[in-house]
């Protein structure tokens, strides 16, 4: 594994992931990490509301209620082609395909969501 550019080229950044959009049963859980965080801000949805919403909107919801957990303005890099907010201005979301694979931050985001 190594580092984006970004990654290497930023002060503050994190990655996000999502845990649970394979799952026919249980919540979506995404976490968001920076490499210093003083806390792991993780978002939520269950089960009943994934019914209502969809899998892909159940990630997004998730994905953003992490964020609104973490206070820094940074570059938050997105594992998947997808972003949680496209009109979003307090966020500088990059999607990254294959992420946990490309981002330290990213890949430790996605170890927390599972925990």
């Amino acid at each position: 594994m190594y580092k984006l550019k970004i990654e290497n080229s930023h002060k503050t950044f994190a990655g996000i992931d999502e845990v649970g959009r394979g799952c026919l049963a249980g919540p979506v859980v995404a976490a968001l990490v920076a490499l210093n965080p003083y806390n792991i801000p993780c978002g939520v949805v269950y089960e009943d509301e994934i019914d209502r919403v969809n899998i892909l909107n159940a990630s997004k919801k998730a994905m953003l209620t992490a964020c609104l957990g973490y206070s820094k303005k940074a570059k938050i890099l997105v594992d998947g082609p997808y972003s949680p907010c496209n009109d979003c201005s307090d966020f500088d979301f990059v999607c990254v395909v294959n992420g946990d694979e490309l981002s330290v931050s990213i890949a430790a985001a996605s170890i927390i969501a599972k925990v």
